[in-house]
């Protein structure tokens, strides 16, 4: 898994990505819930959450997630490429408004955490592998919500809605090794 964060992050670096412009690819995100809210407590990561559920006897739950924070349930990724490997890198969330300026870098293991399966139980490896005439779309739904925190607000008493994006960026690889960058976008939003 280090091995895969390492060419990620190298690919990332060496790679001009568009972030702000919605792509056309064959890559997709739908939310189960695009709403959130902001809560003035501490959460637990998703790191933290796998490390505990796979080494219980050594790691406790812990609330690594500091207040101000929201979390974004049921990220469903898709993929209808049939013949390239998609290759997720991280998932930035962004509110830029009078009330709220806030980004949200999901990357690395907290990323591969999030689409920890739990039942199998199983690591993610940041991959979406190839559709197939069996299997046209290739679907992956996070298990773990995504979770934000350590934001700040100007005025506690005051109550607002802000509206972001949330990119999700990655890559794609054929069979030949040939690689282009790819990225999605879908709204959330923000109350507090």
């Amino acid at each position: 898994m280090k091995g895969l964060q390492i060419l990620l992050s190298g690919f990332f670096m060496l790679t001009p990505l568009s972030c702000g412009k919605k792509k056309d690819s064959d890559l997709g995100i739908q939310m189960s819930g695009s709403n959130t809210y902001l809560i003035d407590a501490k959460s637990q990561s998703c790191t933290n959450r796998v490390a505990a559920f796979t080494n219980p006897i050594s790691v406790s739950p812990a609330s690594d997630v500091p207040a101000l924070y929201y979390t974004l349930q049921g990220a469903t990724l898709t993929w209808k490429n049939a013949t390239d490997v998609a290759y997720i890198i991280k998932m930035e969330i962004e509110f830029k408004s009078v009330d709220l300026t806030h980004t949200c870098t999901i990357s690395g293991n907290e990323l591969l955490s999030v689409f920890y399966d739990f039942t199998t139980p199983k690591a993610w490896d940041g991959t979406l592998p190839a559709a197939t005439s069996s299997s046209p779309l290739t679907v992956l739904t996070s298990q773990c919500p995504i979770r934000c925190g350590s934001i700040t607000v100007a005025d506690k008493a005051k109550s607002f809605t802000a509206t972001g994006i949330l990119t999700l960026v990655g890559f794609q690889r054929s069979p030949t090794g040939e690689e282009k960058p790819i990225s999605v976008q879908t709204d959330v939003k923000l109350s507090y």
